[in-house]
């Protein structure tokens, strides 16, 4: 069980969840262990078992650090509140109701598009910002969430 998990509302149900991209998850550590491949068939010497030695342990601790921020991070739609989290020992949620949501922003780069990848930034009123950055099909959690704050102001307005 999550932190959002064990957190939920009365009668709150989740609607989506979602984490970083893969291709966002991979570009470091695949980056990294590039830069090593490189140094390990191009470098001779006797300082280059030492440089090979650091680039393979710099590849691993950024495979590591990756890993665990991935699987330390996440964003859930429920049918009340839109939440996130990041962290493994130091965590922090953040959340804004579905009735407070003014604006969503979805902002993708070139390769965001290609990969179908972006960042939401969710506005609240009051000003309140909730960020997503690099999730997956970034505009069908838009839709999604358009779809519950529509939900949400169609139950106030029945009650």
């Amino acid at each position: 069980m999550s932190v959002i998990d064990d957190n939920l509302l009365k009668d709150e149900k989740i609607v989506l969840r979602t984490k970083y991209h893969m291709a966002v998850v991979f570009a470091q550590p695949c980056g990294v262990l590039a830069g090593t491949a490189i140094l390990y068939y191009c470098m001779e010497g006797p300082m280059a078992s030492i440089i090979r030695t650091v680039g393979l342990g710099v590849a691993i601790l950024s495979i590591l650090t990756t890993l665990l921020g991935d699987l330390s991070s996440e964003a859930v739609l429920t049918n009340k509140r839109v939440l996130t989290k990041t962290g493994i020992l130091g965590t922090s949620c953040n959340e804004i109701l579905l009735t407070k949501v003014e604006a969503i922003d979805v902002q993708r780069t070139a390769l965001g598009t290609l990969l179908n990848f972006g960042n939401l930034k969710i506005t609240g009123t009051g000003g309140s910002k909730n960020a997503i950055d690099k999730i997956p099909a970034p505009f069908g959690f838009r839709k999604s969430l358009q779809e519950q704050v529509a939900n949400s102001q169609a139950h106030r307005i029945a009650a």
